[in-house]
């Protein structure tokens, strides 16, 4: 069901995006289904929760970028990813890079924003406080994530493209077609930076996708869930 979730605000995005095309939408969410349909995907990863929180705000903002009601809606929808998964909260760096280049840092934007941001941290915080389990905040917050990063001894390049060889056995079609979504993204990020146009909410969250997976050290394939949406 949240996978059908993520595919649905997926197509509503490409089809803002593509200029209301219905072919490209609805393939970019069939190939999305496609890829993880895998039996690996089955178990409900903690990334699976964070992508729906993310597929909405981005949607919220490819449809009315920062209109009043987003300047609120969207840091609270990333600010409810970083509770799941504390890496997470790097998903908002895009929106505070595309304030800035866009001349929005004022103070209704910065007070409205920050608001969104830190409403879901206070009320989180102030259960633990009541409840007296400092241990178990420091624990969460600090010492696993930080235990969790520098554990790992995995290549992550190599773990990618055990991945992709995994697709090239199971089906060709996905094998080539996730081949050519990268090539396509790598080619859109290349034209960003030559024409000073980067400032695209897709392609700031596909860099901190790709960040994420290398920050996390393990070679887990799940964290590669973010890099695929943001890359249809």
């Amino acid at each position: 069901f949240i996978l059908f979730m993520i595919s649905i605000f997926l197509f509503k995005s490409v089809y803002k995006i593509s200029n209301k095309n219905k072919v490209t939408s609805s393939m970019s969410s069939v190939l999305f289904l496609s890829l993880f349909s895998d039996p690996q995907y089955v178990s409900e990863y903690s990334e699976l929760y964070i992508l729906l929180f993310l597929s909405i705000a981005t949607y919220l903002y490819i449809r009315d970028e920062f209109s009043y009601r987003n300047l609120f809606l969207i840091p609270l929808l990333i600010s409810i990813t970083s509770l799941i998964n504390q890496v997470a909260v790097l998903f908002i760096l895009p929106y505070f890079i595309i304030i800035y280049k866009n001349n929005l840092l004022n103070k209704h934007t910065i007070r409205r924003f920050s608001f969104g941001l830190f409403l879901p941290q206070l009320i989180i915080l102030s259960i633990y406080i009541v409840n007296n389990e400092y241990g178990v905040l420091i624990a969460n917050y600090f010492l696993i994530p930080l235990g969790y990063t520098t554990s790992g001894d995995v290549n992550s390049f190599n773990e990618l493209r055990i991945w992709l060889r995994e697709y090239f056995y199971i089906n060709k079609f996905l094998y080539f077609s996730i081949f050519t979504l990268l090539s396509l993204e790598i080619f859109r990020l290349t034209k960003s930076f030559k024409f000073d146009k980067f400032s695209n909410i897709v392609h700031l969250n596909f860099i901190i996708s790709i960040i994420i997976y290398l920050l996390g050290n393990h070679g887990y394939t799940h964290h590669l869930m973010y890099f695929v949406y943001f890359s249809m």
